[in-house]
């Protein structure tokens, strides 16, 4: 939203709503603050926000719709607070600073009470499995089936065998994620007895980490094989992480911007010459290069177009002192090529016809990963974007991306390409 278009609904008597935002500078924020109605905003694809933004939009009438944010400031938080309408913040919302040691050893209990529950849940399942098979898992006199081991007892062993510093650095913070796989082996390798005999001391190395005598191992523990450290460490190179997949099956099947084309082929369209960067208003151009991505500039008919233009940019291009045509008038617009390659020639973007006219983008859906051999025999990987829009398509898209080149120069993937994931 631009401070232009907030101006204007605050001047609107009485409520309104404003659905689907995506961004909103801070004028604009301070604008609508100003308005004496009821506000509802809906922003859930804005996924971050500033501090100076959040204040002034603390300061509505209304309700605010925020569902889209993956991170939050304390700045940001703490004028939240403040706010008296009603909030909606995603149950995702990340928070990865903590200026109050209080609220972050609150966050730390939170969690923690949440992996105790969950392991209650995991155990009693897993003993539901045998108990599916008539045993009796959990009965005194029978064969004991599911282990737990709590997590300072997995550390100790860990110590003990010379793996700490596979999970953590020197600052005590986990290394990536292959911690978890160092944890599930000890676990494994961890007998009954030896669980039995860490016990019995656990309380003695509690104390000696209260007292700041920490990295401390019991000796009694032989490892279970001799080379099991460098094994261990050749299977973590070897390891890959994945995640699970999410392909997005719903979104914009194109931009909003609808194009036109030139007589050689080229889209443009006609656009502001100010734009916003890093929060502030700037010149769309800059350089006297960027005057070749002006339509039909070069004609004679339009020499008055580039001879302003050109004392513009060499102005600094002034967002305040707008360049004037040639009857002393001051225009903001003008026809532009979307974009130009290394050599200066404008892009030919990919465009597809749709009942609006031209549009170009969409909301992408995944990647594909293709593998080939070069002459050496090594491996070089390929990139294949698939859009909402290829989705409906009874054929999947085949051209990997080249950088610096039109889509129709990509490469395409043939029979000699092998597909990864």
């Amino acid at each position: 939203m631009t401070t232009a278009a907030a101006e204007v609904f605050a001047k609107h008597q009485g409520g309104f709503m404003l659905n689907e935002l995506t961004e909103i500078s801070e004028e604009a924020a301070i604008a609508l603050s100003k308005h004496e109605g009821h506000l509802h905003l809906a922003m859930a694809g804005l996924a971050l926000i500033s501090g100076p933004v959040a204040e002034a939009l603390s300061g509505i009438r209304g309700s605010l719709n925020l569902n889209g944010l993956v991170h939050i400031s304390d700045a940001s938080a703490e004028s939240f607070s403040k706010f008296d309408g009603g909030l909606t913040l995603s149950r995702n919302l990340l928070n990865t600073t903590f200026s109050d040691p209080e609220r972050e050893s609150r966050f730390r209990e939170s969690h923690l009470n949440d992996t105790r529950y969950i392991s209650k849940l995991v155990t009693a399942y897993l003993n539901g499995l045998y108990i599916a098979l008539g045993e009796s898992p959990a009965s005194k006199g029978t064969t004991r089936r599911v282990f737990v081991q709590p997590g300072p007892l997995t550390a100790l062993v860990r110590r003990s065998w010379g793996l700490e510093d596979l999970k953590k650095d020197l600052s005590g913070q986990r290394i990536g994620d292959k911690h978890h796989a160092i944890d599930a082996l000890v676990c494994a390798l961890t007998s009954e007895g030896q669980r039995q005999f860490i016990t019995s001391l656990e309380k003695t190395y509690r104390k000696m980490e209260k007292q700041g005598r920490t990295g401390f191992a019991p000796r009694k523990l032989p490892l279970p094989w001799p080379t099991l450290r460098n094994d261990v460490v050749s299977a973590i190179d070897g390891m890959t992480v994945s995640r699970k997949v999410k392909h997005i099956t719903s979104g914009s099947l194109h931009d909003e911007t609808n194009y036109a084309v030139s007589e050689k082929g080229y889209p443009f369209l006609r656009r502001s010459l100010i734009k916003e960067e890093k929060g502030k208003k700037v010149g769309v151009l800059q350089t006297l290069s960027d005057l070749a991505r002006v339509k039909d500039i070069e004609l004679p008919c339009n020499s008055w177009l580039k001879a302003t233009l050109k004392d513009w940019v060499e102005r600094g291009s002034p967002i305040d002192d707008l360049p004037k045509d040639n009857q002393g008038n001051i225009f903001s617009k003008v026809k532009m090529f979307t974009n130009l390659t290394k050599s200066g020639i404008p892009s030919k973007k990919t465009l597809r016809e749709q009942p609006q006219g031209l549009v170009a983008g969409g909301t992408l859906s995944r990647i594909d990963i293709f593998s080939k051999p070069d002459k050496r025999g090594n491996l070089n990987y390929y990139i294949v974007p698939v859009y909402v829009h290829d989705l409906n398509n009874p054929e999947p898209p085949m051209r990997a991306i080249v950088a610096a080149k039109e889509e129709s120069e990509w490469d395409l993937i043939t029979f000699e390409f092998e597909f990864c994931f």
